[in-house]
């Protein structure tokens, strides 16, 4: 795996924030005697996350990358590399500049919880096409989780089977309480794991990259998040579905992980809807 430390990374700027569909590729200014044509080197570091469909990533240095739905893909800064699409594809491409004058090596890896990932990608996303007061600011922190999550998912891989086990079965312990509309208590939830609370803490976020609270309220934005898209239930009816004590809490709360309230969200589903309708 690539030995760039991208926790060490101090990101300078975000530079485009994309999402393809259909058809990948570039530009190809030059034909090599193999009769394949690269793209430019690139100027930005890259983090492609890749939701549907398959494509091979081929590099001017040799490295062919092949991809299919929920891998993550690094393309180094000054990298040339053309993309084959083998199906379809629909992904999120972050291209950021950094302090650092370093480049990696081109990587895929297949990130664990690919929802949370999907669901970082998808909120930068929306801060980028639609900016408000602070959008920059907060573009740069869902980055800063990114690169930060990618080493703490690398050390995770070094923990035994048997602890790996038992946090994903807390994970779905604590979703089934979820679904059932029941309050998930932490402490309790490490008694069972034979844990301390702290200790159980620490070796959740060194899998998943966020607290075991962040994973709750994680659950209840993509629950709440569901339901504004596929419902017309009033506000006040989501925030109870999603196990908040009151409308207000839930639209702060919302407006701080997504950036917009729940009502904003709905509308500009709406929007989108409608123009991809016609």
């Amino acid at each position: 795996m690539n030995g760039l430390d991208f926790s060490k990374l101090t990101v300078k700027d975000i530079e485009l924030v994309i999402s393809v569909k259909g058809k990948a590729g570039g530009v190809v200014p030059h034909a090599e005697a193999s009769g394949f044509r690269f793209c430019l080197p690139r100027k930005d570091h890259g983090l492609v996350l890749i939701q549907k469909g398959k494509s091979r990533y081929v590099f001017e240095n040799g490295a062919v990358l092949e991809t299919s739905r929920g891998a993550l893909v690094y393309l180094p800064r000054g990298e040339g590399y053309y993309v084959e699409t083998l199906e379809d594809v629909e992904c999120i491409c972050v291209n950021f500049s950094v302090f650092e004058n370093i480049s990696g090596a081109p990587m895929i890896y297949y990130p664990k919880n690919y929802s949370r990932w999907e669901e970082l990608y998808e909120t930068l996303l929306r801060f980028w096409r639609y900016p408000a007061p602070g959008y920059a600011a907060r573009c740069k922190s869902l980055l800063y989780d990114m690169l930060a999550s990618i080493e703490e998912e690398r050390q995770a891989k070094y923990l035994s089977k048997d602890k790996k086990q038992i946090i994903e079965n807390a994970i779905f312990y604590m979703e089934e309480e979820f679904r059932q509309g029941n309050n998930v208590d932490i402490p309790r939830l490490a008694a069972q794991c034979n844990m301390s609370s702290t200790y159980f803490r620490r070796l959740f976020r060194g899998i998943y990259g966020v607290s075991p609270k962040q994973y709750i309220l994680s659950v209840r934005m993509r629950w709440a998040r569901t339901m504004l898209k596929s419902t017309e239930n009033s506000i006040t009816k989501i925030a109870e579905n999603c196990g908040f004590d009151n409308v207000y809490y839930f639209s702060r709360a919302f407006r701080i992980h997504e950036g917009i309230s729940p009502s904003e969200y709905r509308n500009q589903y709406k929007e989108i809807e409608e123009k991809r309708n016609g």
